[in-house]
């Protein structure tokens, strides 16, 4: 999953601030990318630890003064998902209430990866919607 996604890395015992900071400061060293050129940290998660006000970006724009903080980007489409068609609303909602059996229990997670891994698919699990 680290190959997908350069920054999912676990944050093994807490999951505060300047945790988080570490990891992404890390990766940033790592792959030799300044700092200095980002122009802004979109977040999501609790509004304490993640948002644009928060401990989080302050600790960004320590390293940057110049960044712009932005919180739960992805909510802005959920508007549009109000006007879709009936058609795709109903097609929607079929995966949706697909997607929300899978993840219901843990069980049904498990052999739905497993699933995906008899049949060669290129991913192994399924995202909640949002």
């Amino acid at each position: 999953m680290e190959d997908d996604f350069p920054f999912c890395k676990p944050l093994s015992d807490t999951t505060t601030a300047a945790d988080i900071m570490h990891v992404i400061s890390e990766f940033f060293e790592q792959e030799d990318v300044d700092l200095g050129k980002l122009v802004g940290a979109c977040t999501d998660g609790t509004p304490a630890m993640l948002s644009c006000r928060s401990e989080f970006v302050e600790l960004v724009k320590k390293k940057n003064s110049l960044i712009k903080g932005t919180h739960c980007f992805i909510h802005r489409e959920a508007p549009a998902a109000r006007t879709l068609l009936q058609s795709m609303d109903d097609h929607l909602s079929t995966v949706i209430k697909a997607v929300n059996y899978i993840k219901r229990h843990a069980l049904n997670s498990r052999l739905f990866n497993k699933l995906c891994e008899d049949v060669n698919a290129s991913y192994f699990s399924a995202l909640f919607y949002t």
